[in-house]
């Protein structure tokens, strides 16, 4: 993230493979299939006579049989065919080519929820019960992140707005080698263009999920993940601000990590004139990772949220998202 990430050594992610018992569906033995032969010895004994005189002969003829009687037989035994292929049908369809039972919930990154946004009011007031410097969350539609966010701003000290949270857990006030999300210090929620939360990125030998804190971001630099995981919120007291990521970029980082990425450049700078996003967003379609289709354009808002890469003290995942729409959730 800023500076002091984990020096852990990379290590191999071992293989999780689940296996499943194959299911198999089978007809019991005893069920009996009807084929329609010698169906009249089976449900008709019985014979109705019927005595008439032959034309030619006078003599009695012979057994009438009831057609009716007949055919209800058998067709009851077709419907009872066709009910057991159907069944056999829809048994096969049921299980996978290897006979395992596919599964039909979706991945997290791959669907969009249904936000229940009222239940982030009670939320909301617990969370800045315990700390006024919660200011919200950070959540992704699709789930990949829904983190509570701080923001600490000393008047006399803005290095402390980096520093309090950088390795502090903002619920115990303890230290905590993964720090918290906080925001800026120069960042004004009410009336910056650009708001800038930072994340450390939790290296997989020491947490193999890549869930914790800003990790997942990393999901980013691939174009395959974007769709699913394009649209971020940020909860803040009564509204939510939706946005839309519009540019996925690698900061080269040198001394000072507060560093320009380049000509002056700030990521993190909270506010811009319109020429200076101009050149801002001409510069990152040059470096994106992909063409997310999104621009930044003047009198645009946007949402930078940063995180460190893995293995490269000189450089930082940066992701900049734009504000599409802002609602009121109590």
């Amino acid at each position: 993230m800023i500076e002091n990430e984990k020096d852990i050594l990379d290590q191999n992610e071992e293989d999780l493979v689940e296996d499943t018992e194959e299911v198999e569906e089978d007809i019991p033995d005893n069920t009996q299939i009807f084929d329609g032969t010698d169906i009249e010895d089976e449900v008709m004994p019985d014979e109705t006579y019927e005595e008439e005189e032959s034309e030619d002969t006078g003599a009695p003829k012979g057994p009438k049989k009831d057609t009716k009687k007949i055919l209800i037989p058998i067709i009851i035994a077709a419907i009872v065919i066709l009910v057991v292929l159907i069944f056999v049908m829809l048994s096969g369809r049921s299980n996978s080519p290897t006979g395992t039972t596919p599964s039909t919930s979706p991945s997290p990154s791959a669907t969009t929820e249904t936000i229940d946004w009222e239940a982030y009011a009670e939320i909301w007031d617990e969370r800045h019960a315990i700390n006024s410097d919660y200011i919200g969350e950070i959540r992704f539609e699709s789930g990949l992140i829904d983190l509570p966010v701080v923001q600490y701003i000393d008047p006399n000290n803005s290095n402390a707005g980096y520093e309090k949270y950088l390795r502090t857990d903002w619920e115990t006030m303890e230290y905590d080698e993964e720090g918290s999300i906080f925001v800026d210090p120069f960042s004004d929620l009410t009336s910056s263009t650009n708001i800038t939360l930072y994340g450390h990125y939790v290296y997989p030998s020491y947490e193999p999920s890549m869930t914790h804190k800003f990790t997942p971001l990393v999901k980013l630099m691939e174009e395959e993940n974007y769709e699913a995981n394009k649209y971020v919120y940020l909860v803040l007291e009564n509204e939510v601000r939706k946005y839309e990521i519009a540019h996925v970029y690698i900061a080269q980082q040198y001394d000072n990590p507060l560093a320009p990425l380049e000509d002056g450049m700030y990521y993190m700078l909270p506010d811009w004139t319109d020429e200076e996003l101009e050149y801002y967003e001409q510069r990152m379609s040059e470096i994106d990772e992909y063409d997310t289709g999104v621009t930044l354009e003047p009198g645009d808002k946007f949402l930078t949220l940063q995180t460190c890469v893995e293995g490269r003290d000189d450089q930082k995942q940066i992701v900049v998202a734009k504000e599409v729409e802002v609602f009121s959730y109590r």
